[in-house]
């Protein structure tokens, strides 16, 4: 039987497991949409389910978690395994996620909430997530307008297609900015980013003392880099 078959049926049934408590301001996505998203992030090893394999998809993820899921992503698994016993928050030390929470904190993925606490295990909102996911592939600087909103970060998001497997706009996400990121949705996302070409640092302009960007999308001379083939595909 077909290996990537049976990958699906058992995250089927772990998606079964999920229940239909789905945030109050967000619509229920298409359930097709959302099972393929949760094969691909259990085949990936980027997502999985609990000792019990259930996925808990209506469960929002954490601070701690989502560190972990972007270090997965990226590839950055081994970095963060060096990272293990350094903290630079005071409530990191010796927890289960602080490889993981070092690395993106060091990238400016996903900062503390100050300079000394990075609250692990508070949950994080679907548009903290998307902003996130935006710096991941390294959008931030072209994402900024003329505010250091998330707004702009979520903008960005709905324009590189971030928010299509959602079926959401950016205005939806915005209306709903308080609203948890469930384990559902963030497998959505993060399966849609994992195809979004990658935004890469070509040149510092000192004229107008700005980075300049190019877009790995396959055109004007450029390679096709996303993260479903830099770190999945080998």
């Amino acid at each position: 039987m077909n290996k990537k078959f049976i990958s699906a049926i058992l995250v089927f049934a772990m998606v079964l497991s999920m229940g239909s408590a789905f945030a109050a301001e967000l619509p229920k996505v298409s359930d097709i949409a959302m099972v393929e998203a949760v094969v691909d992030m259990h085949d990936l090893k980027i997502m999985v389910g609990d000792e019990n394999g259930n996925f808990k998809g209506n469960v929002a993820i954490t601070r701690a978690e989502a560190a972990t899921v972007i270090c997965r992503m990226l590839g950055l698994e081994d970095a963060a395994k060096d990272f293990v016993g350094t903290a630079s928050f005071s409530d990191t030390q010796n927890h289960w996620a602080a490889g993981y929470i070092e690395t993106v904190a060091k990238l400016d993925i996903l900062a503390g909430k100050d300079n000394a606490v990075f609250s692990p295990d508070e949950k994080m909102t679907f548009s903290q997530f998307t902003m996130a996911l935006v710096k991941a592939l390294g959008y931030e600087e072209l994402a900024k307008a003329s505010s250091l909103s998330i707004a702009d970060y979520v903008a960005m998001g709905e324009k590189l297609g971030l928010l299509d497997k959602v079926e959401l706009s950016a205005e939806a996400v915005m209306n709903a900015a308080d609203e948890p990121a469930l384990r559902s949705y963030v497998a959505m996302l993060i399966s849609a980013a994992l195809n979004i070409p990658l935004a890469e640092a070509k040149s510092y302009n000192a004229q107008t003392g700005k980075t300049e960007f190019v877009i790995l999308d396959g055109q004007s001379g450029t390679e096709l880099k996303t993260l479903r083939k830099a770190v999945f595909s080998r």
